[in-house]
């Protein structure tokens, strides 16, 4: 299995070419996760992934709660299904919290604050969502201070209790709820089993990908990520490439190449799901221009799989900066590419002057 034969199953699995109907949330439930500290960024990389969805069908799916936005897998947000947050949550926030534990301490925050902060949150959020600027003062009012960046720290932990979660949108505001009144029916699971299935879906929507790159994405120790490799079932193919296993889903091994030129949103997952990302290496023309591995390298233009430039979005429209040499029928693809984003934020192509 060659780079060209590992991006077109990836692209497939992740449903870029190969479009998840169910609407946004069953693209967040088949993705297992999808990360999402950009917040409206993040609503493109759900949308790019569903059949015939807008930026509205996400926004809607966020604000009744059917996916939900908490930290889990890496210390950042990540949208989850309401079915999925309480055992991923419980399975990845062990080690988020090793990974924070040296920022709380530096703020000066141990147990018995977040006790006490967790004691107002409850009480403010029994009766249901509000907004973060409420939680604040509130804690602030009870003798809790949230300067100096304690007010994430406070947030964070009380998301990796599974006690609070991302509530609906309050105007341009964001909002908290308790955990299980915005997903009642969350499960929690075994820890082995948890193990298994995190694994089948990475492997199901981001194969073929190395034992490697699961860990890298889940967090999870790397002797857990192999034992969760283990479990996959037969539906499932092994190749070598580079010196490592790749496992990929045989359902996506007959993937087509349509839309496989895209305006990729930031921090999304075609990247950052893989500690390896030389399979997405830009042509030869972009070296030095962008590093496939620099995380902030954001707005990246995708043209058949390969990284190719960059684009930019503001008030006079969208711009590209087209790095590859792009013959009529590669500037046709971006072209199509750029109007498929302007149909998601409904906002019409303006005219060539």
């Amino acid at each position: 299995m060659d780079a060209h034969e590992i991006r077109r199953i990836r692209l497939s699995g992740q449903f870029i070419t190969s479009p998840c109907g169910g609407g946004p949330e069953a693209v967040v439930e088949r993705m297992g996760a999808v990360q999402a500290q950009e917040y409206r960024a993040s609503k493109w990389a759900v949308g790019l992934r569903a059949s015939n969805c807008t930026e509205s069908d996400v926004e809607n799916a966020f604000n009744s709660g059917k996916i939900l936005r908490t930290h889990i897998l890496r210390p950042t947000w990540h949208f989850v299904s309401a079915k999925d947050i309480r055992w991923i949550t419980e399975l990845t926030a062990p080690q988020i919290k090793r990974v924070i534990s040296g920022y709380e301490s530096m703020r000066g925050m141990d147990e018995s604050t977040f006790s006490a902060a967790f004691r107002v949150l409850r009480d403010e959020l029994s009766s249901g969502p509000q907004a973060r600027d409420v939680l604040s003062k509130k804690l602030e009012s009870a003798g809790i201070s949230v300067k100096d960046g304690r007010m994430p720290m406070i947030m964070m932990r009380a998301e990796l209790e599974c006690m609070v979660c991302s509530g609906p949108r309050m105007g341009k505001q964001f909002s908290y709820s308790l955990t299980e009144q915005a997903a009642p029916s969350a499960e929690s699971r075994g820890r082995e089993d948890s193990i298994a299935e995190l694994a089948r879906r990475y492997f199901a929507a981001r194969g073929p990908a190395s034992v490697q790159d699961f860990a890298y994405w889940s967090h999870l120790p790397m002797k857990d990520a192999a034992a969760g490799a283990e479990c996959l079932g037969g539906e499932f193919g092994r190749v070598r490439h580079g010196g490592r296993e790749y496992m990929f889903h045989d359902g996506n091994a007959d993937a087509c190449q349509e839309n496989a030129t895209f305006l990729m949103p930031d921090y999304d997952e075609y990247l950052l799901s893989y500690r390896d990302r030389s399979s997405a290496v830009s042509h030869p023309c972009t070296e030095g221009k962008i590093s496939v591995n620099a995380e902030n390298d954001r707005k990246l233009l995708i043209s058949d799989g390969i990284i190719a430039g960059k684009w930019e979005e503001s008030k006079a429209g969208i711009s590209l900066r087209i790095d590859c040499e792009a013959d009529d029928a590669v500037l046709e693809r971006i072209g199509k590419a750029k109007a498929r984003y302007l149909g998601f934020i409904l906002r019409p192509p303006r005219p060539r002057t």
